[in-house]
This record gives C-alpha cells, structure tokens and sequence, in this order.
C-alpha cells in the first residue's frame, strides 16, 4: 500500500497535514485523526514530535485526540485521552509489564477499537499500539500513519529491573510483532534520511521524510540568559547544557565524565541536566559520578525550557542513538554552538557546532574546552573595553 503513495523524486514532505490531506478524502473538510503514543511528556522526543503535530493538525481545523498509558503535557486545541487499566496499578513493575503486555491485551482493545472507529486517520508513534493500529484498520478501514523514530528492536542485555523487563518483552516480542504489521498501513514516515535509510536496509520498508519542527516563536536568540542563571547561581561561570532522558543510550554518563576532563582546566564549570530519570539504578551512577558542579532539573515547565537554552554557553550531547535529535535544533535556534558525538543523523541536523568520533571522550572534552575559553576570552576582552571607556581605573 505504501508503494502506491511512493516516488523516489518526492521523499522529503513538508508536513504532517500534507500527507494527511493526501491520504483522506479531500471532501471532509473537518478530519478527525487520532494520536497513539506510548507516553505523551514534554521531556521525550516522539512527544514533542506529536505535540506538533497535534497543534499544528488543528490550526488546521481538524478534530485531534491523543491516547497514551499517561501525559504531562496540556493543550486547549486538541484532547488527551489516558489509558488506564481496568484495576490501578501503583507499581511500577506493575505498570511496565501491563504497557508491555498490551498488544495482546483484547478486553482493553475491544473497548478502545468502539471509540476509535469514527476516526479517519491513526498516526502510530509507539510499537505498543501497533496492534490497536492494524485492527481499526482493519474492522472500520481507517487510514493508519505510521511514525518512524528510529529503526530499534534489537534485544538488550537483560537485567532483572522493571526496565530490563520491558525491554527484553519489547526487544523479542513487540518489535518482531510490530515490523511484520506496519507492512499492511498506508504511509511510513521517517524523521529523517538516516532513519529512513536505516529502516529500508534493516526491515526492507521505504518511507517519506519529514523533518522534526519546532517553535520558532519560543526557541530563538536574544532570549534572557540570566533567568536560569540566577535560578541556580550561576554567575559568569562557562555552562554547558544537556537536555532529554536520562536513559543509558543518551550517554549521559560520558557527558559527566567528558565535563570533569573540563573541569581540570575549567575548575569553575558547570552543568546542567534537564530531563526525565526513567532508570533508577542508572540515575544513581549518574549521581555518584557527579559533584556539586552538575545540576540535576526534571520538572521544567515549557515556558521556562527555551530559558535553558539562552542560559548556556554551549550544548552538548554524547547520545549514543537517535533518530533526528530535536534538542540540537532547539539549541541551534537559540544561537547556541553544539557539540555532539558523530551517530546517525548528525550530519542531518547539525548546522553550528562539531561532531565529534563516538566514544572520543578526549576529543569531546577538548573541544568544549575550545568553546569555553573562546567564550570567556570574549566576554573578558569585553569587559576591559566597557571599563576603559567607563573611565574606570584598576
């Protein structure tokens, strides 16, 4: 179905609603198009990605819900639906292994296909519903896009944590359920050429692409770069920021260990890291490895975000694995130089800064190093100018 759509001159679209007004009926002016995604926060990429869409979708006078197991993100222009189980579970192994499980949960998919059936569109960012997906599509023949964040699936080392679990359900059961579906949708869509050529080398499905967007109207230059400073205390000190999960795959952990090689140089450095912890145990290695230089933020409202951003003198990113890497575009829009680890779409997305060989931390640390003192030298040699033609003396 998707090869009918295909043309190898018209890969890259625009956006969400051209394919969407390309997919339905040109006769139904009010769309109604449902969002599926695993967890809707303002600190995960897809979310963000789906966000937009969301909004975007409406400002296009169409009816949009999302449906997600949960959410920290609120939106006047379109509805969130959460998925609860039919008993509560206040357990978080509880809570992974029934998100884990629920592609084959029946009774909850009778119950969501009844009000899902009256939707023209199903955008799919997450495995989790590929099933849900597949049989709206089925019963009721609405139209399904699905979203490709990157090409993931492979079985991880397991480990006996709720998290360890989930993956290894995900890695040898969902995934391997989820590439052999969304064969039957009608359009794929990749974040990226990278991913789009990673999916057709690996699962043999072609895709469009249409690149992540953010606010340009929040994430800009000339934004306050001491509202955050203040917040922490942070005065003229070199600060350099990372934000997204706290998961092992972002390489966090070489980010702390590359900014203590700074330090030794820099000894009034400091860092900031804003995002979620999904991983407890992994989040108590991060802590040991850190001192009262690096700053922890997980609850960061949207308004203050791009505040973050302004506030830094450089982003950095050891990300192991991405699909696009929408916080390098954000920090870019703020004027902000990057420094990040050569992977996947990289070359893609970077427009100022530097990649750097995976696992280099050396490197990586010599060229915050670099940026750092290039900046100081220039607010030093500033400085002494303002104070000459001040008349002042010293």
């Amino acid at each position: 179905m998707l090869k009918s759509y295909m043309k190898e001159n018209d890969v890259v679209k625009d956006s969400i609603s051209e394919v969407v007004n390309e997919l339905v009926d040109s006769k139904i002016e009010k769309k109604k198009i449902v969002i599926l995604i695993s967890a809707f926060s303002k600190f995960e990429g897809a979310s963000r990605v789906a966000e937009h869409q969301a909004s975007e979708l409406s400002e296009r006078k169409n009816l949009v819900e999302i449906f997600t197991f949960g959410s920290d993100i609120i939106s006047k222009d379109f509805k969130v639906n959460i998925i609860n189980p039919f008993i509560s579970l206040k357990n978080p192994f509880l809570e992974k292994v029934y998100r884990g499980t629920f592609p084959i949960n029946l009774i909850k998919h009778y119950y969501l296909i009844k009000q899902l059936k009256h939707f023209d569109v199903i955008i799919l960012h997450h495995a989790t519903f590929v099933t849900l997906a597949y049989l709206c599509r089925k019963i009721y023949g609405i139209k399904v896009i699905v979203y490709n964040h990157h090409v993931a699936g492979e079985v991880p080392i397991f480990s006996f944590t709720p998290t360890g679990i989930s993956e290894l359900v995900y890695g040898k059961f969902i995934w391997s359920i989820y590439w052999k579906i969304i064969r039957y949708f009608d359009i794929v869509i990749s974040v990226s050429k990278y991913s789009r050529s990673k999916l057709k080398e690996k699962k043999g499905v072609d895709s469009f692409v249409i690149y992540n967007k953010i606010d340009n109207s929040r994430f800009r230059k000339g934004l306050d770069e001491n509202r955050i400073r203040s917040l922490y205390n942070i005065n003229n000190e070199p600060l350099i920021l990372y934000v997204g999960r706290i998961i092992p795959s972002k390489g966090v952990h070489l980010l702390i260990t590359s900014f203590k090689n700074v330090k030794t140089k820099i000894t009034n450095a400091k860092l900031i890291i804003v995002g979620k912890h999904y991983d407890k145990d992994y989040s108590k290695k991060l802590m040991k490895l850190s001192d009262e230089s690096v700053f922890f933020a997980e609850q960061v409202s949207d308004e203050n975000l791009p505040f973050y951003y302004a506030a830094c003198d450089v982003y950095a990113t050891c990300s192991l694995q991405e699909g696009f890497n929408l916080t390098i575009v954000e920090a870019q829009a703020c004027g902000k130089p990057i420094v990040a680890f050569d992977i996947g779409p990289h070359k893609e997305v970077l427009v100022q800064g530097y990649l750097i060989s995976e696992f280099d931390l050396k490197a990586f640390s010599e060229k915050m190093l670099e940026i750092l003192t290039q900046k100081r030298e220039i607010h030093n040699n500033t400085y002494n100018l303002n104070s000459d033609e001040s008349g002042d003396k010293y």
